[in-house]
């Protein structure tokens, strides 16, 4: 009768529905689709990940996407958009204490030291989670104006041409695991535990 043909018509949907969302998100290049409102109707695992975001429901929410980077770039690509350290554009301009405030909502800050002439304003910025003292050179030739990482010593600070936000080698690779099993859970739809891990270092002074 005409409510089976009805049924029948809408699984097939269903299953369209599922067939393009499993093409789309094997899609490397970010994709997705919005109304005149900015409603997103469909947005791809890729846009998420570039965004960093774990989901898109507006484009409102890309006025809100601090303290994520604009037009970032690999300081050291290994393979086909993948490598190690990112570079990229604050959203607006920050002071050193500004872009500090903004990372502590997110990083351990408490062992954070500079080194090198930090700019009144920091547009840009290089960083790269655990020891990235390797990476201080494609950081200076990113534009990047502050490079935050850890773990860099002595003589690699005294010898750099870029002002150093170190971090500490835990702070940020505690922060990337967490982010990444949020996304990987994004991504393969699949249940993520994201197990905390502690720094070996504490300060040795206490205000």
């Amino acid at each position: 009768g005409v409510s089976e043909i009805i049924k029948e018509q809408k699984i097939a949907a269903r299953q369209k529905e599922r067939l393009y969302g499993t093409i789309i998100n094997s899609v490397r290049a970010g994709i997705f689709v919005t109304d005149d409102k900015g409603n997103v109707s469909l947005c791809n695992t890729a846009a998420l990940r570039l965004l960093g975001l774990t989901v898109l429901t507006n484009t409102a929410q890309l006025d809100n996407t601090e303290p994520g980077l604009r037009h970032p770039v690999l300081l050291e690509e290994t393979g086909e958009g993948i490598g190690f350290g990112l570079a990229g554009d604050l959203p607006a301009p920050k002071s050193l204490a500004e872009l500090v405030a903004a990372l502590s909502q997110r990083v351990d800050m408490s062992l954070a030291v500079t080194a090198g002439n930090v700019p009144e304003k920091i547009a840009r910025v290089a960083y790269c989670t655990g020891s990235g003292a390797s990476l201080m050179e494609e950081a200076e030739k990113s534009g990047a104006d502050l490079y935050i990482t850890g773990d860099v010593k002595y003589h690699a600070a005294l010898d750099a041409r870029i002002a150093i936000l170190d971090v500490g080698h835990h702070s940020l690779e505690e922060e990337m695991m967490r982010e990444m099993a949020q996304r990987l859970g994004t991504i393969f739809d699949i249940e993520t535990f994201f197990v905390p891990s502690h720094s070996p270092f504490a300060s040795a002074v206490t205000r």
